[in-house]
């Protein structure tokens, strides 16, 4: 039946590892706010992590078991944020329609990504998800 609900992991969010620079210097254990939110859940659920002494961040993948009909949409956000001086400067923005490893990417790791938060910000679409973000990587697709 087209209707029957069918259990799998969804990767809601590939892994990312890099390092987070203000103008070229890097910003040291400093908070950084992962907001995912899926089908299903209509609430951000909030994950935190923190840079190291020369900037570097990894935010690890996450998954979730999910029971959804084969003709529902799976579609998941992801927003990477860092607070600094009290004001919030989005890095990272992606919408994801696509449960694969790395969809959100073009269906391969990036590798370690340069996110400078006075990069212009910029936008990508991508086969299977939509990414914004002022991180830079190797192998960048021409932006939109």
């Amino acid at each position: 039946m087209v209707f029957k609900k069918e259990e799998k992991t969804y990767v809601v969010t590939s892994g990312m590892e890099g390092f987070l620079y203000q103008g070229g210097e890097p910003l040291v254990n400093m908070k950084i706010t992962r907001r995912l939110r899926w089908t299903g859940v209509d609430d951000f659920q909030e994950q935190y992590f923190y840079t190291d002494e020369k900037g570097f961040f990894s935010l690890p993948i996450h998954e979730e078991v999910l029971s959804m009909s084969k003709i529902a949409q799976f579609v998941s956000n992801t927003i990477v944020e860092v607070e600094i001086d009290g004001e919030s400067h989005m890095i990272w923005y992606n919408t994801k329609f696509e449960s694969e490893l790395f969809s959100e990417f073009g269906g391969e790791s990036v590798g370690q990504v340069v996110c400078d938060i006075n990069n212009e910000e910029k936008r990508y679409e991508l086969k299977s998800s939509t990414v914004v973000t002022v991180c830079r990587w190797e192998n960048m697709p021409e932006n939109k």
